[in-house]
């Protein structure tokens, strides 16, 4: 998880500093920007995405996969145009089968192993724009957060580990679709490793 949130921290820098550069360039020659969003430093932002999930899991000794829909609610301020913070909140669920080889009577038997989990994560959401004003601006975009899971009776509902996102996407007008890896560290000892697919909507001032 630290070489996530450092991964995530250098990017950003990386964003910032690009971005910067990019910004003085597309001045006009009265001195003006060409940017048609607004010049406030400091303005409120939110977005909404419809999600889907697919990665790798361990549970002990345990390999399988899991695979699920998710939406999920962001809602902070964006900084002069181009970056992003904001609390994130939303809902996952996800379909998870293993494979268990056993010995029974001397016969190698395989068993499937199969659960549901349903996941709220709560976090932390960073975006950098590269550019904001032009008709496709691309992003990167990381995510970290707790996570509160259950069973799909929530029941044994509570803590359920930490979550991680981090991938790029691009913006046309309000809506987006951004790819990235996602990584989940849930309480009852399975680890997930995988990717997300995400359709989203921005909502507040331009």
């Amino acid at each position: 998880m630290k070489k996530f949130l450092l991964l995530c921290l250098f990017s950003f820098v990386g964003i910032s500093a690009f971005a910067q550069g990019f910004a003085n360039e597309t001045v006009n020659g009265d001195g003006k920007s060409s940017s048609n969003y607004s010049s406030a430093p400091v303005k409120f932002q939110g977005y909404v995405n419809a999600s889907a999930v697919a990665s790798t899991v361990r549970l002990g000794g345990l390999w399988g996969y899991g695979v699920g829909p998710g939406i999920d609610v962001s809602a902070g301020i964006m900084l002069f145009d181009h970056f992003y913070i904001g609390a994130e909140a939303g809902f996952q669920s996800m379909f998870e089968k293993y494979q268990k080889t056993d010995i029974v009577y001397g016969t190698t038997v395989v068993i499937d192993i199969e659960s549901i989990s349903m996941n709220i994560p709560v976090g932390l959401n960073l975006k950098g724009y590269i550019t904001r004003d032009k008709r496709v601006n691309p992003f990167i975009n990381c995510s970290v957060g707790a996570l509160f899971a259950g069973n799909e009776d929530f029941l044994d509902f509570g803590f359920g580990g930490m979550l991680g996102q981090a991938g790029i996407g691009v913006e046309w007008k309000r809506l987006s679709v951004g790819v990235g890896y996602n990584m989940m560290l849930p309480r009852l000892g399975s680890i997930h490793h995988g990717g997300y697919l995400k359709i989203g909507f921005r909502f507040g001032k331009n």
